[in-house]
């Protein structure tokens, strides 16, 4: 991996300097690297001076994060050629995190999570917290589906020149795609089984944890459906209900803040799902095609080691 900025003034036009610094992260404790780097680009300020920096430090990875003038290679074994890129939107959001790993193994045990919205980051954060730390991942919102793929090359090109044997996991909803999905060399990808993540809302385990089960559920929607025709989101309980009730594959995004409603809780839904992702660290879960487990998906549960029994 390496680095280069650059910072330019009139006063020096035309007499550009370069400085070359191999691996300064050596011996020097990853909190001092952040400094030895915010040391260097006041020294170059006003000067035409370009430094490259050879490295293998995640801390300084982090700490040129917001640096416009900053430009990053990723270098993988055996490639000759180094195309340096500006740090930009996609970079600036996952570079603190692999900051936040400046070693190796620390990286591996608790790998990044790419999600594709706030709404999962919320749910996995829930997760992680609930779990005390035993569920070991780092959420990272992507913003859609098509900025996941472009953060998948992204963590692929760092942690493929950063890290030994690295590991890395990314979450999607299903929508209406197929469940199966291939993996890259480093990323682990993964679909929910059921249509989104607020579809886990509507999983039996969820709803145990805010003291309710599907047939409750069902006749509080039909008492809800009587009494507010008038209600912005009737139209959509309406179709869910016509539909089938059929919790796993349809769209209910519109109505998921009515159904916590329904059941009485004043809880963000995001929490909800977290929390009870969580629970099955420690409790077994609920069983049939409606669990929890089910509607994440075998290959999420076994990647994050969750209990379905």
């Amino acid at each position: 991996m390496q680095l280069t900025f650059t910072h330019s003034s009139e006063s020096y036009e035309g007499k550009t300097s370069y400085l070359f610094l191999d691996e300064p992260d050596v011996h020097l404790h990853p909190d001092l690297q952040g400094r030895l780097i915010n040391l260097l680009i006041g020294a170059i300020d006003a000067r035409d001076i370009v430094v490259v920096i050879a490295t293998h430090s995640t801390a300084i990875l982090g700490a040129l994060s917001d640096n416009e003038a900053a430009h990053v290679g990723f270098v993988s074994f055996a490639q000759s050629e180094i195309d340096f890129v500006p740090i930009g939107e996609t970079l600036r959001k996952i570079l603190p995190i692999f900051g936040a790993h400046p070693l190796s193994n620390v990286f591996n045990k608790t790998p990044i999570l790419l999600v594709e919205g706030e709404d999962d980051e919320r749910i996995w954060q829930a997760a992680v917290r609930s779990s005390q730390g035993k569920i070991k991942v780092w959420p990272c919102a992507t913003g859609d589906i098509q900025s996941l793929n472009e953060y998948e090359d992204e963590v692929e090109g760092i942690a493929s020149a950063v890290y030994e044997n690295a590991t890395a996991f990314s979450v999607r909803d299903r929508d209406e795609a197929p469940y199966e999905i291939d993996d890259k060399p480093i990323v682990k990808r993964m679909r929910l089984f059921c249509r989104t993540a607020e579809n886990l809302l509507l999983s039996d385990d969820v709803l145990k944890s805010l003291d309710m089960d599907w047939e409750m559920m069902m006749a509080e929607i039909d008492r809800w459906l009587l009494n507010y025709p008038a209600h912005p989101q009737f139209e959509a309980m309406k179709s869910f209900k016509i539909g089938g009730f059929d919790r796993l594959n349809a769209d209910i995004k519109a109505v998921r803040n009515v159904f916590m409603m329904l059941a009485g809780s004043q809880k963000p839904w995001e929490v909800a799902v977290g929390q009870a992702i969580a629970r099955l660290l420690t409790a077994p879960a609920m069983q049939g095609d409606n669990s929890l487990p089910s509607y994440l998906g075998p290959k999420l549960v076994s990647a994050l080691n969750l209990k379905t029994a």
